[in-house]
């Protein structure tokens, strides 16, 4: 096992994602939870949708999304209250990966990642969880450094190299949630990256000792004790039971549960306020507003989702779009070298965004990459107007030439700057 000090943990053998299946429709809560009737399954035995909310500590609605996924692709059945994993046909085989070895039970044919179950999903969300998992089970130990992983980087050893693609395919998510997600873990200490190539990155999976609380130590929500008593523990005469002080919770999370907003959008919004430092002032207004027309269109549309969490995500990106159309408008009076290169730029029909991608760069000293990281950027508008004029008037020209003069091809697949430059067409 490489994880030997997590031998206690609880954990779930979540059914593999087959990388080249473009049409996969499963995310990591649906194959956690598929996973989940998997193993009920090879008891012979079912599960109640209360089951499996309170073992994987999912909300009620999340569940009902995910067995309705499930349901739609015939991986699952019901029957009264249980719920049963299904064999996939034919069609949906090709969403998974398989053993070469034939095996007793159709359960035992998937391919699995061994996936512990986190503490808190305030800390670890269940796609960064599974995303860190399945590195796990790509990792190699290293030799002399026990405790440590190599993910990429070996020879004769699949995967050769990791990109942002491969992760995205093997665990079910975006590639904009790979890039969040290792963002994350390296923020706890759990991995660090580095970048060979254009695309490629090699992952390092450092010793889980230090970070093991993040991951619950108990399968189930334990059971509330009785509370003990103030004689019982410090010797004073009093019946009434002790109360502690409760840890504070984000307040940004204390706040959305308040309007009662509850899974993992929870953990969606508080980090989406936070990456873009929103006013307080200006998120609270706006999740009143999304609060009441929430409860508004419930008279007409019994449909809708029973909080308004969705409503107040739209709210939060069209108040950051606004945001940023008013900076750029409020920048300073163009220089004669930005006047002369705004010319060139639109002489060749520059497509929509160029200006503004090129504001942020001839702006920032330095361009920041996912895994933490900046490296400089030297780029101004002298040298912009020059590379213009050397395209000839040919965008694609320029937006090649223009990266070229950014990056150096090692570091280019980990900024995001770079992803949003080569989008342009």
């Amino acid at each position: 096992m490489k994880i030997r000090e997590f031998k206690d943990k609880p954990f779930l053998l979540v059914p593999v994602i087959n990388e080249n299946a473009s049409d996969a429709l499963l995310n990591p809560q649906d194959t956690l939870v598929y996973g989940y009737l998997l193993f009920r399954a090879k008891k012979g035995r079912g599960s109640s949708k209360t089951e499996i909310r309170r073992s994987l500590r999912l909300d009620a609605r999340a569940v009902e999304t995910s067995l309705g996924k499930l349901g739609a692709a015939g991986l699952v059945s019901s029957e009264g209250r249980s719920v049963c994993a299904e064999e996939p046909n034919v069609q949906i085989r090709e969403w998974f990966r398989f053993q070469d070895r034939c095996c007793e039970k159709w359960q035992d044919q998937f391919v699995y990642d061994r996936v512990y179950l986190p503490r808190s999903s305030t800390t670890l969300s269940i796609r960064t969880n599974a995303l860190f998992w399945h590195l796990v089970r790509l990792g190699m130990p290293v030799q002399g450094m026990p405790g440590h992983l190599q993910v990429g980087g070996i020879p004769n050893t699949a995967p050769r190299f990791l990109t942002q693609e491969y992760l995205a395919r093997g665990v079910g998510i975006y590639r904009r949630t790979v890039s969040r997600g290792l963002k994350r873990l390296l923020g706890l200490g759990l991995i660090t990256v580095v970048s060979r190539g254009r695309h490629a990155f090699f992952v390092g999976v450092r010793p889980l000792k230090q970070n093991a609380h993040l991951w619950r130590d108990e399968w189930q929500e334990t059971e509330v004790d009785k509370p003990v008593t103030a004689k019982e523990l410090f010797g004073v005469p009093s019946k009434a039971p002790v109360k502690t002080t409760p840890p504070v919770e984000r307040p940004i999370i204390r706040r959305l549960l308040q309007y009662g907003i509850n899974g993992d959008v929870v953990v969606r919004l508080a980090e989406f306020i936070e990456e873009n430092d929103i006013d307080p002032d200006v998120w609270k207004d706006l999740l009143k507003t999304a609060y009441a027309d929430h409860d508004g269109n419930r008279v007409v549309d019994d449909g809708l989702p029973r909080h308004c969490g969705y409503l107040f995500l739209y709210e939060l990106e069209k108040h950051l779009k606004i945001r940023e159309a008013r900076a750029f408008e409020r920048m300073p009076p163009p220089t004669w070298e930005e006047k002369m290169a705004k010319e060139e730029i639109e002489a060749m029909n520059a497509p929509q965004g160029t200006l503004r991608l090129l504001y942020a760069a001839a702006r920032a000293e330095s361009l920041d990459l996912v895994d933490g990281r900046t490296i400089p950027c030297p780029l101004n508008w002298e040298e912009i107007e020059r590379v213009a004029k050397e395209s000839r008037r040919d965008f694609k020209t320029f937006q090649r030439s223009i990266e070229a003069e950014l990056f150096d091809g090692v570091e280019a697949h980990q900024c995001e700057w770079l992803d949003r430059w080569r989008s342009l067409a």
